[in-house]
This record gives C-alpha cells, sequence and structure tokens, in this order.
C-alpha cells in the first residue's frame, strides 16, 4: 500500500513538472491500487491490475482530456487589426507590448522602438506576433 503511494506522487510529480498527459494516468492507476492493494496479497497480480487499470485509463479517458484541455483558437479576424504599444525590446526581434491592459511577449520580424505601435498578426500559446501595418 505504500509503494502505490509513493508511486501515486511520483507521476502525479511527473505530469506537474512535464505536463504530456501521460503520467497521470498512472498516477491514476496507483490510487486505485492503494486501495486495492488492501484486498490482494500477490505483488505480481498487484502489478498486473495496475497496468490493466492505467492502460484503461490512457486508452479510455486521454482523448477526451485532450480535447478539453487542448487551448482553443484564439485568433479573431477583428483582432488582427489591434495594435499593441511596445513596452519594451528583451532581446532580439522579441519584445513585451501591453495589449488589452496586460503585459506579452511577442515577437515580431522587424525592429520596432518602445512605445511604437505595432500590429497583431496572430498568437503562438501566449505569445504574440507582431506586424507593421503594411505587411
Amino acid at each position: 500500500m505504500i509503494i502505490w503511494g509513493i508511486l501515486f506522487a511520483v507521476f502525479a510529480l511527473l505530469e506537474i513538472a512535464i505536463p504530456a498527459l501521460v503520467s497521470v494516468w498512472f498516477a491514476l492507476g496507483a490510487l486505485v491500487m492503494v486501495v486495492l492493494s488492501l484486498f490482494i496479497s500477490a505483488p505480481m497480480w498487484e502489478v498486473l491490475i495496475f497496468a490493466v487499470i492505467s492502460m484503461g485509463f490512457f486508452v479510455g479517458l486521454r482523448p477526451y482530456a485532450k480535447r478539453f484541455l487542448q487551448p482553443k483558437e484564439t485568433i479573431r479576424k477583428e483582432e488582427v487589426e489591434i495594435a499593441a504599444l511596445v513596452r519594451e525590446e528583451t532581446m532580439n526581434c522579441k519584445y513585451e507590448v501591453r495589449y488589452k491592459g496586460s503585459l506579452w511577449s511577442a515577437e515580431g520580424e522587424y525592429g520596432y522602438g518602445i512605445g511604437e505601435k505595432a500590429y497583431i498578426k496572430g498568437f503562438s500559446g501566449n505569445k504574440i506576433i507582431l506586424e507593421r501595418k503594411g505587411d
């Protein structure tokens, strides 16, 4: 029982460190085994049941979880022409911009000056892709 609790913690921490929707299913399997190990005395059976339960979670629930957790498309046509004010240049063609009252990381192919308006070409994750008005 203690081993399954430790495995649950390890798999849960691994999923937090590397969120890939893989080890979470093994964490859930280990959590189920914490309870089932009270009734099963053969370690071979425990490992087999753990494998079956974990694979069942993986195959059965992962597609639904991916669909639920997958980021929605955030680019809207009206947002493409919205200007973002460049606050500071952090590295080569990487910027910090103010957009809708928040600070965002941004990238652009051209050099933008501080205080200059840049137009939003799109979003890549939590990063804004900048462009000049005529591009």
